[in-house]
């Protein structure tokens, strides 16, 4: 539905329409409680996934509240995981259809985005980005990302356009206005 001054997208259609999900909003405008207590359940209604969530702040969030039981919070590990996800994309790619069907759905939850930059070098921001970059496409290997950033600006979370361009975009609070 659209009217002159506003656009109400139908959330249902997100599963079938984004290789990824990037949301942006500012701090307290609800990121984790929005990704956690309602996208990632769209997502898991038809067919179960393994979810995995990268927060170097899941002690204070508290994940495992939601029933995301498996939470990395230390920012080498963060990374890691990052690279790791890549390499189960391109491992997956090789696979043949009838062997991709039998793998299991893979869910990555990026929380913190912009904290983590801060306390990465430069190589691994960019490390970061080029992962990020290569997972929000990911979706026809059964890997969906949702990563969070506390701005509207993808490039300052060190993506492209193109990448950006592969995931939808959620805009929150003052991120919207912006």
């Amino acid at each position: 539905n659209t009217s002159k001054n506003s656009f109400y997208y139908d959330f249902s259609n997100l599963p079938s329409e984004g290789n990824g999900v990037l949301v942006g909003a500012g701090p307290g405008y609800g990121k984790t409680s929005m990704v956690a207590g309602f996208f990632v359940p769209l997502y898991t209604q038809k067919s179960p996934a393994e979810v995995i969530v990268l927060d170097p702040d899941s002690n204070v969030n508290r994940w495992d509240k939601w029933g995301y039981e498996r939470a990395v919070n230390d920012y080498d590990e963060i990374l890691k995981c990052l690279q790791w996800f890549v390499s189960e994309k391109e491992r997956r790619k090789k696979l043949k259809d009838y062997q991709l069907f039998k793998e299991h759905d893979l869910i990555l939850i990026w929380d913190e985005i912009n904290d983590c930059r801060r306390n990465w070098n430069k190589k691994d921001q960019d490390e970061a980005a080029r992962c990020l970059g290569i997972l929000l496409n990911s979706r026809k290997y059964k890997i969906t990302v949702f990563a969070m950033m506390q701005d509207a600006n993808v490039e300052a979370i060190g993506i492209s356009k193109k990448c950006k361009d592969q995931a939808v975009i959620i805009l929150s609070g003052k991120a919207t206005l912006d």
